[in-house]
């Protein structure tokens, strides 16, 4: 089988990686125009990047931190949304003793008691509290890369997929734009057109395009649009260098901030060479100058220039057909907020070799049924994976305290028949959703780590559960020793 991947971004360079390791296919092409150079700001993750990373052969996590920049994340830190600050964190919780006789099964099941929550009783200080202190004074710990996620240099994270990939034989990489494509008497595709005249032919195609104009042009592709109810659409942004090793130390937290502003939030991730930070903000609330201004006060950096990029929420209403598929941007994109973009093109790349067997079979053996099945399956799953996201950023916006501009006045009172399901059944999603524990969690955890209350069958109050003991590193000396060259020697401390 001969696959082709329109796109050298992430998403097309993650999807190949994936794939080079499948038996059956013989070729893989990658098309990269030499017209859309990298946007190259910091990037922020999910644990996604982690069961990802286990699917790409020869994928090196040495490697990896070197040439990505990349640094720890173990959540996001909510500054500013709420009386008290939170992180919204990725730790798993290990259902402790004190349970056993309260008829919970698990911490998911008594985070529902957090409903009944009284304002003067923290977040964190019912739970993991030892553990929330630790990574607010930047340590990481020594533990496995499960319980943490990754910020990267996305430009720099791109090179190292790409020489990951290249290494493999069967990969060719042409460096063209795709203009058009031909397509048979049913309507599939079987070669796209370059600028230069050639046709590339293969079985199976991935559009990792982008935004451009090759989703609709060439892949016929069509879209939900969500801008009346994410209204986000623009960010400003700017690296900030280190300016000394103590400033180093003190910005290279191990977690990414999220921070209000009057017209949308800033984000904060520190990689190993600088600092990422941008404004993501309304446009049809504020103007592009005005929210460059606001950045740059609340920088405290002279002679900051930031750079402006749009987006437009919405996602993809059919990304699998019979023989494309469409990864990353051309699948669709939400907002920034919990780093939502490339958790799925980590999630349904993986997804693509079950994909493409069944394809193979199809091809081959003439089995439709099972591939059609999964073809509407992965559809299916990823629009609800869309709204889902879509109802948990809501979410965010929705309980946060501030109620001082239009911007956040006119969130907060968007309707979305999703959202309204979930909150409709906040105290009862296991049972509709089974399968989605950790997911449900993600809005019982931001309600009441917000102080908000609803109402739950459950009536006892959240207690403080017990807390684990951690082994230690400041994240710098970690991260430090992969630059350095001593892994070795940290390595057997843990």
């Amino acid at each position: 089988m001969h696959v082709c991947i329109v796109g050298t971004g992430a998403a097309g360079w993650i999807s190949c990686n994936v794939l080079k390791s499948v038996p059956f296919i013989r070729e893989i092409t990658l098309i990269g125009s030499p017209n859309i150079p990298p946007i190259g700001v910091g990037e922020s993750t999910t644990l996604s990047v982690i069961r990802c990373h286990k699917n790409i052969e020869d994928h090196d996590m040495r490697e990896f931190i070197k040439t990505s920049d990349a640094t720890v994340k173990y959540g996001v830190y909510y500054k500013d949304w709420s009386e008290n600050d939170f992180i919204h964190s990725f730790k798993a919780y290990e259902k402790p003793k004190q349970l056993d006789n309260l008829k919970i099964k698990s911490v998911y099941q008594y985070m529902r008691t957090f409903g009944n929550k009284s304002k003067n009783k923290p977040y964190h200080d019912l739970i993991n509290k030892n553990f929330f202190d630790l990574i607010r004074n930047n340590k990481v710990l020594l533990s496995p890369e499960e319980t943490h996620s990754w910020h990267f240099d996305a430009s720099k994270y791109i090179k190292y997929l790409k020489n990951l990939a290249l290494k493999n034989t069967k990969i060719k990489l042409i460096k063209d734009t795709v203009v058009d494509c031909v397509r048979n008497e049913k309507g599939l595709i079987e070669s796209v057109i370059l600028s230069n005249g050639n046709h590339v032919k293969a079985d199976y195609f991935i559009n990792s395009s982008g935004t451009s104009d090759v989703n609709t042009k060439v892949f016929d592709e069509k879209y939900q649009d969500l801008s009346n109810i994410l209204l986000t659409n623009k960010a400003v942004f700017c690296p900030i260098e280190y300016e000394t090793y103590e400033d180093k130390k003190n910005k290279l937290h191990p977690y990414t901030i999220s921070k209000t502003m009057d017209y949308g939030w800033r984000w904060i991730t520190p990689v190993w060479s600088r600092v990422g930070t941008g404004y993501v903000f309304s446009s049809n609330h504020t103007s592009i100058s005005n929210a460059i201004d606001e950045l740059i006060d609340d920088l405290y950096e002279d002679g900051a220039a930031p750079r402006t990029v749009d987006f437009n929420p919405r996602y993809n209403k059919k990304p699998f057909k019979f023989n494309t598929c469409s990864i990353g941007l051309s699948g669709g994109f939400l907002e920034p907020l919990d780093a939502p973009g490339l958790a799925f093109t980590y999630d349904f790349s993986v997804k693509l070799p079950q994909l493409l067997s069944k394809y193979y079979d199809c091809t081959v053996f003439g089995e439709n049924e099972n591939y059609l099945r999964e073809v509407e399956s992965l559809n299916a799953e990823y629009v609800d994976s869309m709204k889902w996201w879509t109802s948990f950023i809501l979410c965010q916006y929705k309980t946060c305290y501030r109620e001082d501009t239009d911007f956040w006045i006119d969130q907060k009172n968007v309707q979305y028949d999703y959202y309204d399901e979930i909150m409709e059944n906040i105290d009862c999603l296991d049972e509709k959703y089974p399968n989605k524990e950790e997911d449900i969690n993600m809005f019982t955890f931001t309600m009441a780590a917000k102080d908000i209350n609803w109402k739950t069958k459950l009536e006892i109050e959240p207690f403080a559960l017990e807390d684990e003991e951690y082994l230690t590193i400041d994240h710098i000396k970690w991260i430090e020793s992969f630059h350095i060259d001593h892994w070795k020697s940290v390595g057997e401390n843990v």
